[in-house]
């Protein structure tokens, strides 16, 4: 109780050093864990107030963890695909979650989860895919594996029982991270930002076509959510090294 009250003293504190208003106050509240675990990371959140996340069994978050959703004051265990672990990423209005689980093979797949079931939602040809977004229609984005092993991992959209790539266009790799209830997609294309060279781009994904958004004029942008009028937001690298919030207005 007392981590909490000080807790409900910070924005009162923080209004008067900023000049804010000091009466708006907020509550912080601890959504606990899984059974037997000790760590949970929240991941999305919908209108209800619903959150999915992770929980894990170890405090370094390299062992088994578990998709959970939270609602109602209770956190449900999501379970798996099969495997010893899974993720969620995001989650609709209606409680609809997509993420990433293990299976009995040990491979992952993109999954969602409603009506207290998770469905495989498969592959683009290859061994690997998440989910990373899903808007109020249950359609997802995320990344997968294709056949041709030799290209890595493509965005693509799950709508109506099938996972379709977003487009050639997006080489040599590319991740959906963000979707809108037009099931318009945002995200990244390029090379893998793990290797840092500057040669990522935004884009989105309407009706069938790609739209490269550019960058900050030195590469390195990615679009990580998109809202029911188009509009974009993400980050990229300046041409000093940093890396900025993006915001981008389309024309529709």
């Amino acid at each position: 109780m007392m981590w909490i009250r000080s807790c409900l003293l910070i924005p009162v504190v923080l209004g008067f050093a900023l000049g804010l208003s000091a009466d708006v106050l907020y509550s912080v509240a601890d959504l606990g864990t899984l059974s037997g675990h000790r760590v949970s990371l929240g991941s999305g959140i919908n209108n209800a107030g619903q959150v999915t996340g992770s929980s894990y069994a170890s405090p370094s978050l390299d062992g088994e963890a578990h998709a959970f959703l939270y609602s109602n004051g209770q956190m449900a265990d999501l379970g798996t695909l099969g495997g010893a672990s899974s993720f969620g990423y995001g989650i609709n209005d209606s409680g609809q979650v997509t993420g990433s689980s293990s299976t009995t093979s040990g491979a992952v797949r993109a999954f969602l989860y409603g009506n207290g079931q998770m469905q495989n939602l498969g592959t683009l040809g290859g061994s690997f895919s998440q989910g990373s977004a899903i808007n109020n229609l249950g359609q997802v984005t995320g990344s997968s594996s294709p056949a041709d092993t030799s290209r890595g991992t493509k965005a693509f959209i799950y709508s109506a029982g099938q996972m379709s790539d977003l487009g050639a266009a997006l080489v040599p790799e590319s991740q959906g991270r963000g979707i809108n209830n037009l099931g318009q997609v945002t995200g990244w294309y390029g090379e893998d930002p793990i290797f840092i060279t500057n040669n990522q781009r935004a884009f989105v994904f309407s009706k069938g076509q790609i739209l490269d958004l550019g960058s900050l004029g030195f590469g390195g942008a990615f679009g990580n959510a998109i809202n029911n009028n188009g509009q974009v937001t993400g980050n990229a690298r300046t041409d000093t090294g940093h890396t900025h919030a993006l915001f981008i207005a389309i024309a529709r």
